[in-house]
């Protein structure tokens, strides 16, 4: 909106829209950060402000949501038809906890604001973990009535749909945790489920990814950042930090300093950080996007570049999240500006974002075999992919890659946990007998290994198989004990 056509508009409206944005601005930022975070406090200042401002020398200000609007009086601010992703984060936590009205009553202080919208963010989060009736113990002054009961009846705070409870491994509470080992934690924690490169190398990648975070600090952006997507949907997390662990082995194949590494692989972790902003609905939607829902998957990696600005990440870091769609011959999306080019880590984590992308169960397309994955990407080489990078990327996954379901001679099924370098064949777990009896909890078995006696090999290959393990988490016969 012009200042010129902003000047002509009633003060009243220009109030109630400044506390809106910045109502939408402190819910974003504490959803990111916890409380004691700059871009928190600043947040807060400004609601604050706007707050005071709007409410003036009234005893309150009810504020009225329906339809997709706000109103105060005979001003409305519509909060559907906005670019600002804030205030659509907004409407989600509005529409979450059923809200028709809120009230501040005059003295509203920054604690409950706080408060307020730790519910609203754990309630778009589904996080189950925060302790309800202690936030609310914090809030006096500001009053909630639900859609359901109409303007004048006061709705109890229990009716407020945030479940109470803890789930087994979550981060409890908002509060940075207590030192830096808990990047190491969280990362190793997926490290031991979804492994989709030798052990070995992802040991080494993900050790320098987390040396990386750690010298930081627990309280870094990166760290905080990180929670939020954790907290936020398992699947991103989960997806971000095996793309880091393939692009950091990658990097390191290249010839990286461990340094570098660690600095590409960190960059990697964040490349979709912008995924904050796509309602969740969209993210596990389980058909076809509409194109109205593709155009806000695909402001992600905009989303993503400006909240590491915003927040002081390095510049190759928001290179990546911004670049990490664009393709080797400059197609994809953003589309680039003429004469631009992608930095080398964006390439690498486009490689290893779209096969790890390829090799996941997702409920809106089927999940192909690593194999076959590297089939279908080597048909992209030299366009999607850069040449030489993914020339690497081979020699890291190796010609059978971890993954791959094979069938032995005599029947059995096996998953690779383990590529065969130097001309060495894989190391791989049993996961079917002969009689097609599935297990989870099969021996590992080099099948490079010979009889003793005979010099013989003990184990056959009939077939590697164009389908992936199906209906299971393939991760949890990759590393584990005997891997």
């Amino acid at each position: 909106m012009s200042e010129m056509l902003l000047e002509t508009l009633p003060a009243g409206f220009r109030k109630l829209e400044a506390m809106v944005h910045s109502l939408a601005r402190l819910l974003m930022q504490s959803n990111l950060f916890p409380d004691s975070h700059p871009s928190v406090q600043n947040a807060l200042a400004g609601f604050m402000e706007s707050l005071d401002s709007l409410i003036d020398n009234r005893a309150s200000v009810v504020l009225r949501v329906s339809d997709g609007s706000i109103r105060l009086l005979n001003f409305e601010v519509d909060i559907t038809d906005t670019n600002n992703n804030a205030v659509h984060f907004l409407r989600r936590a509005l529409d979450g906890l059923s809200i028709g009205e809120i009230e501040f009553l005059s003295g509203t202080g920054p604690d409950e604001a706080l408060a307020f919208v730790e519910i609203a963010a754990a309630s778009i989060r589904r996080d189950t973990s925060i302790d309800l009736p202690a936030i609310w113990r914090r809030i006096e002054k500001i009053k909630i009535r639900h859609s359901n009961y109409g303007s004048g009846n006061a709705a109890s705070k229990e009716r407020l749909p945030v479940e109470v409870g803890k789930r087994e491994g979550e981060l409890q509470g908002r509060d940075a945790p207590e030192g830096a080992s808990a990047a190491s934690r969280m990362i190793s924690g997926v490290l031991s489920k979804l492994a989709k490169i030798s052990s070995d190398e992802s040991g080494r990648a993900g050790r320098m990814i987390i040396d990386t975070i750690e010298r930081e600090g627990g309280s870094s952006t990166t760290f905080l950042l990180l929670k939020s997507l954790r907290e936020y949907d398992d699947y991103t997390f989960d997806h971000s930090i095996n793309v880091a662990i393939i692009s950091a082995a990658i990097a390191r194949r290249i010839g990286y300093s461990d340094e570098e590494t660690g600095r590409i692989g960190t960059a990697a972790i964040m490349h979709d950080i912008g995924k904050l902003y796509v309602p969740r609905e969209i993210i596990h939607k389980d058909s076809r996007l509409s194109p109205t829902e593709w155009q806000k998957v695909k402001r992600h990696p905009v989303d993503g570049e400006r909240i590491l600005r915003e927040e002081g990440v390095d510049v190759l870091a928001r290179r990546v999240a911004y670049e990490h769609h664009m393709r080797f011959d400059m197609k994809g999306y953003p589309m680039p500006k003429p004469g631009e080019k992608c930095l080398e880590a964006s390439s690498i984590v486009r490689i290893a974002d779209t096969y790890d992308a390829l090799t996941t169960r997702r409920p809106y397309r089927r999940q192909i075999s690593p194999f076959e994955a590297l089939k279908l990407m080597e048909k992209g080489r030299g366009k999607e992919f850069h040449p030489r990078y993914f020339d690497v990327f081979l020699g890291v996954m190796g010609n059978v890659p971890i993954g791959s379901v094979l069938v032995l001679e005599t029947g059995e099924r096996v998953v690779v946990v383990e590529i065969g370098v130097d001309g060495r064949l894989p190391r791989a777990r049993i996961i079917s007998d002969s009689y097609g009896n599935e297990t989870e909890d099969g021996p590992v078995i080099d099948l490079g290994e010979t009889d003793a006696e005979t010099g013989v090999s003990k184990y056959r290959v009939h077939s590697v198989s164009d389908s992936p393990v199906r209906n299971v988490d393939i991760g949890k016969y990759i590393v584990g004990s005997g891997a």
